[in-house]
């Protein structure tokens, strides 16, 4: 079956390490994926915003009350949050986390492969280490990052929705006077 491994004077078996190893690689490279999904997504809707505050500028002088401000403001708002969902969140462990670049990047080299190389003597302690890692990309990045993609879309979708309604409110207005004056003669 799996030929056992001598580790701190305990025999552990191979396999349930491989296991254990391709489970923590696949959870980081999901939640990698989330957050690069994330990333594009965020890019799409600056794409977007953007788009609308061009086309907004450029036919200002044609539109109705309000909806250039409404379409300028609420994609100003998206832009805002879906830069937040791209540039990442400072790293403010109170720990070194040798698997993360903004809190190694705090020591030196060499107190950098210190750690490392005592990391990977102790397999609990690395496996600690890079479930701390995962537990950080979740609960910190990704839930960030997807809550302000959704302010970010939620932000352009009321814009794009209320210069819906002030447009037709205001083409209504118009028809109904364009009714009564062609009722009453003028």
């Amino acid at each position: 079956m799996s030929e056992p491994v001598q580790n701190n004077n305990v025999e552990e078996p191979v396999l349930p390490r491989l296991l254990a190893a391709s489970a923590l690689q696949a959870n980081l490279t999901k939640h990698m994926d989330y957050n690069k999904m994330a990333d594009q997504k965020a890019s799409a809707l600056v794409t977007i915003a953007t788009v609308v505050i061009t086309i907004t500028l450029a036919q200002y002088a044609n539109m109705v009350f309000l909806v250039p401000e409404v379409l300028l403001v609420t994609s100003v708002i998206s832009i805002y949050y879906s830069l937040l969902t791209i540039v990442p969140k400072v790293y403010d462990h109170n720990f070194i986390d040798p698997y993360h670049y903004q809190s190694f990047s705090k020591i030196s080299e060499e107190e950098y492969l210190s750690l490392f190389k005592e990391l990977i003597k102790d397999r609990e302690k690395m496996y600690d280490a890079y479930l701390r890692d995962i537990y950080y990309l979740g609960t910190y990045r990704l839930k960030k990052k997807y809550r302000n993609l959704m302010r970010g879309k939620f932000a352009l979708l009321a814009g794009l929705i209320a210069a819906g309604v002030l447009t037709l409110i205001a083409n209504q207005e118009l028809s109904l006077m364009i009714l009564l004056s062609k009722v009453l003669g003028h």
